[in-house]
């Protein structure tokens, strides 16, 4: 269905499934860029599912309580509780018969995205941490665990990150700026400008794709 380290939740967990899992995968790939790392593990479904609950959040109960494959990955607190807890490596090879494949990531080290993100922030300004605030907020709606929430490709081509209006009032003073708004320059940033016409561009193609049905 989807590469492990791009596939959405609710493919492992056996939910429904619709465009909003190329919106998820767009959010591994920018987060990507970013970390010039893979955000999600590809060793296996427990350990891409397990890092999910670390790294952004364990999926809410109403999600879990309707998955398919749910006991796959998590078991019921106590006998007949509706709250859900992450199975451990044997519990998970108890229920599945298959050893998990455990693979260290460089992001383990974070307790968060949040805090990842900021760890590997390159202070240069004002402007920068500006549009790197917008970036974040674009990232954590495409990497929401709920596909029902999560932004959708018309709503992600309206994003300030995407439409870059939160940078007008500094396109005559900023060489961040105007590297964001030259397609053909190229940048020397961790967060490089570009990505902002990178999503423009897969956000656009996905809406049209999904518009001819």
């Amino acid at each position: 269905m989807q590469p492990l380290p791009y596939r959405a939740p609710e493919v492992n967990l056996g939910l429904p499934i619709s465009e909003a899992i190329d919106m998820w995968s767009l959010g591994c790939i920018i987060a990507e860029m970013y970390f010039a790392t893979c955000l999600f593990p590809d060793s296996s479904k427990y350990c891409s599912m397990k890092v999910i609950c670390h790294m952004i959040a364990q999926p809410g109960d109403h999600l879990l309580n309707a998955g398919k494959f749910t006991s796959n990955y998590f078991i019921r607190e106590l006998k007949n509780s509706p709250e859900w807890k992450f199975k451990t490596q044997e519990e998970y090879k108890e229920g599945t018969g298959v050893e998990p494949d455990i693979s260290e990531c460089v992001l383990d080290q974070y307790s968060s995205l949040d805090e990842a993100i900021e760890d590997y922030a390159e202070e240069k300004g004002r402007v920068e941490l500006k549009d790197r605030m917008v970036f974040v907020q674009l990232l954590k709606r495409l990497l929401d665990l709920d596909a029902n929430s999560r932004i959708t490709p018309e709503q992600a081509l309206t994003h300030s990150f995407v439409t870059m209006d939160h940078l007008e009032e500094d396109l005559d003073c900023s060489p961040y700026v105007t590297d964001a708004v030259s397609p053909h320059r190229i940048p020397t940033m961790v967060l490089q400008p570009p990505l902002h016409l990178l999503i423009r561009a897969m956000s656009t193609k996905r809406a049209q794709d999904y518009q001819r049905g």
